[in-house]
């Protein structure tokens, strides 16, 4: 690499340098989301528009490809449907019923178990588990898997 002087800041900079960005081989990224009923209601949104959301959720990574994010998709959408707008238990109650951990040798590690160790990084989603506690769902909370 060359060392150039930064002419407005008197700084060294390194140009010419190739493969210096670090790199993740296999990312899993969990997001949140809520409709609020209440508010639906007042903005005349329907089921029509809600089926949209699922649909575009689905799939929001199809048409959107960049070398800075590499290949991304969706690969689990759960929703908590509620029988009632006040809902039935609170968000982070249901939060808490879907688990995700390693998969190693078919076995549930937390992401936080420090037994890991020298695990080699996940590469593929199979080297995770995604789990939901379905006997601990609230009644009048049906949890639908898309």
């Amino acid at each position: 690499t060359k060392k150039n002087q930064d002419k407005d800041n008197d700084n060294d900079v390194e140009t010419g340098k190739m493969g210096s960005k670090h790199i993740v081989p296999y990312g899993l990224y969990v997001a949140h989301g809520f409709v609020s009923a209440n508010l639906a209601k007042k903005t005349w949104f329907e089921d029509s528009d809600l089926d949209l959301v699922w649909e575009a959720l689905d799939s929001m990574f199809e048409h959107d490809r960049s070398a800075a994010r590499g290949l991304m998709s969706k690969r689990k959408l759960i929703i908590f449907k509620h029988d009632c707008e006040l809902g039935k238990a609170p968000a982070h109650v249901l939060f808490d019923l879907v688990r995700t951990g390693r998969n190693i040798d078919g076995e549930f590690h937390p992401l936080d178990d420090k037994r890991l160790g020298n695990q080699p990084p996940a590469r593929k989603f199979s080297d995770y588990i995604i789990e939901i506690d379905r006997e601990n769902c609230p009644d009048g909370v049906t949890i639908i898997e898309r």
